[in-house]
């Protein structure tokens, strides 16, 4: 009996591309003893885009869609706190809600490659923690990161989870009620600084297992050793897409080659502009800017996970 994986997704219209670059890789080192069942969170993927991801069906490969629209619009926030939660990266929290009948699963952000079998993630022990994940990179290579979150969260840096490949104990999150927990925070919190990652950091602190980096390297330098890389997470400016310089952008491409995008793909590469990279650096200093800002005020997120855990324990 094949065994099935079930892989999650967050994706919007400007993410497809990358996105069939990642499921590409995924389905090239899939086994056929395995069925492995893809479900793409969104609010606006076109008939379009949605056809082209399609084009990945087969035997033991199955792409479904869930659009979290109505659910957005159904918590009780502000119109600026909802639209927040409309950015893929955030998508990942309503999975143990939505999809109901797993037990387990693995999420990855569109912005990856898979060069090894996803199964052998899937398998991870969990050992009854909320989760598994790599370590974040930008926290320990960056101090600035590093001081926000052992200031502000009271996280030490070398602990601090990358959200961006997980695997999911999805009734221990459940339990957790991750979206009550979401919507209380978010009324006095904006996350600007690591967005999504400070909210679960938060959350699951105590509740963690460590993946090998190996599951999730990060291209954030150019001293990566690609041969163990069984993962590649395209993070900030380290984009394949729009610099040709990219550590480890060469997995990227070897994927890319052969889909009905690959033309597409290279025209945005060749095509993005010295403004565009300069643009690019004024974002990346504007949250440098405000995690230095954050670093000056009051501890403020430690105080009040002390409440949020003795409302509920599952809460870390």
């Amino acid at each position: 009996m094949n065994k099935l994986i079930p892989v999650i997704y967050a994706c919007d219209n400007s993410l497809v591309n990358y996105l069939m670059v990642s499921i590409n890789s995924l389905v090239a080192n899939s086994s056929e003893n395995n069925k492995y069942r893809i479900h793409i969170l969104n609010t606006d993927i076109s008939k379009e885009n949605k056809k082209k991801l399609s084009e990945f069906n087969r035997d033991n490969v199955s792409i479904k869609f869930t659009d979290l629209r109505d659910v957005i619009a159904s918590l009780k926030l502000s119109k600026e706190a909802k639209e927040r939660l409309e950015k893929p990266n955030y998508f990942k929290l309503f999975a143990p809600e939505i999809l109901v009948k797993y037990e387990k699963a693995v999420y990855l952000e569109a912005a990856t490659v898979v060069n090894s079998d996803i199964a052998e993630l899937f398998k991870t022990d969990l050992e009854g923690k909320a989760l598994a994940a790599a370590p974040e990179q930008i926290t320990i290579k960056k101090n600035v990161y590093g001081t926000y979150v052992e200031k502000q969260l009271g996280i030490n840096r070398d602990r601090f989870f990358n959200t961006g490949v997980l695997v999911l104990d999805m009734n221990v999150l459940r339990e957790a009620e991750l979206i009550k927990a979401l919507e209380k925070k978010l009324k006095k919190h904006a996350f600007e600084v690591l967005q999504d990652e400070e909210f679960l950091n938060i959350c699951f602190k105590n509740s963690v297992k460590f993946l090998s980096t190996e599951w999730n390297v990060e291209a954030i330098n150019a001293n990566l050793d690609a041969k163990k890389a069984k993962l590649v997470q395209y993070v900030m400016l380290n984009n394949p897409l729009h610099y040709k310089d990219c550590p480890l952008g060469d997995f990227f491409w070897r994927y890319a080659k052969g889909l009905s995008v690959f033309d597409i793909l290279k025209a945005e590469l060749d095509g993005y502009t010295a403004m565009d990279k300069a643009a690019d650096k004024n974002m990346r200093f504007a949250v440098l800017e405000t995690a230095i800002r954050e670093i000056e005020r009051e501890m403020q997120y430690m105080l009040e996970n002390v409440a949020d855990k003795a409302e509920n324990p599952k809460i870390a």
